[in-house]
């Protein structure tokens, strides 16, 4: 039960060993119990990272995997994060605006001052961020998470651990990648969904989460156990538990507050209660089976088509760009995405 809000979510019903066969126990143990990320709260949902391919593309596999059960095998997602981010539209500008002052900021938090770039140096790395998403065989970076909430025009919750370890528990360097990525550029009334999506970031790796809801809706942490307030990423000028950060965070999510805890709305998704279903059924038709492959279904049902971009006359105030991105229009196995972004336009 629930609104179409597009999140794959894990059935109440599931039996154990449909869990065992789709959950990653590794990543799971380790963000519970080691990194205390995940599940720290039992007031909040109770997320799940799934076996998700570890093939440099994990952060697209995650997003679909989340979205449509299924894997981003043919680099949709990808194509359309390098299509995005290239050329000489608004829309790459205001990517790279962002990606420039986040660096900036990221000098600044570990030397304490910004390290001087000529103008050739930062173009030089800013083409090397398009290249990766070219890359199939590079891992992405925190301005591609960026760019694919923008794409799906929903937010995307990276739960992650602050710091790389060493074998003995000693913090090594930072991680980046935890934190709230907001499509800024798109206006509050141009999502598809305010349920965001979850990915766990642990090891290089991006895992899909998904909730298991025992009711129509839950509660995800905007914070980390020991309470401070998760980034929303690339917004430089809005720091975590500001009045700004708490704006933004109301803006593109629905949030209220359990046990002092900010947190962010779950539903569950009513075009995925076929697929749910056919889980569940798989689940009791073959107790002997092992392996993911065993539960797959034998037909997947047509996932609904995000909203159509909004028209001319539902653009944002003047001002305030439009970004026109490549966007899902339905999906069997794979999803069909626009060969190019559309151009981004302004009023």
């Amino acid at each position: 039960t629930g609104d179409d809000e597009g999140l794959f979510t894990i059935p109440t019903k599931a039996a154990s060993m449909l869990l065992k066969n789709f959950t990653d126990l590794d990543v799971q143990q380790k963000l519970e119990l080691r990194e205390v990320v995940l599940n720290w709260d039992p007031a909040f949902v109770k997320m799940y990272p799934l076996k998700t391919a570890a093939d440099n593309n994990c952060l697209c596999h995650g997003v679909m995997y989340s979205l449509y059960g299924i894997h981003d095998r043919d680099y949709h997602l990808r194509s359309s994060i390098e299509q995005t981010m290239k050329g000489e539209t608004e829309a790459a500008q205001w990517f790279h605006k962002c990606w420039r002052e986040y660096q900036v900021a990221q000098d600044v938090s570990n030397f304490g001052c910004e390290i001087e770039r000529s103008p050739e140096q930062w173009a030089e790395e800013w083409a090397m961020e398009i290249a990766l998403a070219q890359d199939r065989s590079k891992s992405l970076t925190e301005i591609h998470v960026l760019v694919l909430c923008h794409i799906i025009r929903r937010p995307i919750i990276v739960y992650s651990p602050r710091f790389l370890k060493d074998v003995h528990g000693n913090d090594l360097a930072p991680i980046y990648f935890g934190g709230v990525y907001l499509p800024m550029l798109l206006g509050p009334e141009h999502l598809s969904s305010r349920t965001p999506v979850f990915l766990a970031y642990n090891n290089s790796h991006f895992t899909a989460l998904v909730p298991k809801l025992c009711m129509e809706t839950g509660a995800a942490p905007l914070a980390d156990r020991e309470g401070r307030g998760l980034p929303v990423q690339f917004a430089v000028d809005s720091p975590p538990e500001g009045a700004k950060w708490r704006h933004l965070l109301d803006l593109y999510l629905d949030t209220f507050e359990v046990n002092h805890t900010l947190c962010t709305m779950v539903r569950n998704h009513r075009a995925h209660q076929e697929l749910v279903q056919e889980l569940e059924a798989c689940a009791c038709a073959a107790p002997c089976a092992s392996g993911p492959a065993s539960h797959r279904p034998s037909h997947r049902p047509t996932a609904p088509s995000p909203p159509t971009p909004p028209a001319a006359e539902g653009l944002p105030p003047p001002g305030h760009p439009r970004l026109a991105v490549a966007c899902a229009s339905g999906c069997n196995d794979v999803i069909p995405i626009a060969e190019t972004p559309r151009d981004f336009v302004t009023q």
